[in-house]
């Protein structure tokens, strides 16, 4: 469920969605992120598709960079 515009959407996330997500919230690096999500959804796993709805949704808050 996202809320841009303050309006609820419900909109459901493609294979691997959710854990793509939940590596990230656990502060790992976007490439754990990446082959946890690959490894439970196999070739099913749609970056792009994610993306969009995470975009689209306004869920993206913030990037954090890698200080090394």
């Amino acid at each position: 469920i996202t809320r841009p515009e303050f309006d609820p959407e419900v909109a459901p996330l493609p294979p691997g969605g959710a854990t793509f997500i939940a590596t990230l919230q656990g502060a790992n690096p976007f490439g754990a992120a990446l082959e946890a999500a690959q490894a439970e959804a196999g070739d099913s796993f749609d970056l792009t598709a994610l993306f969009g709805l995470l975009i689209g949704g306004n869920a993206i808050t913030h990037i954090l960079e890698d200080p090394q």
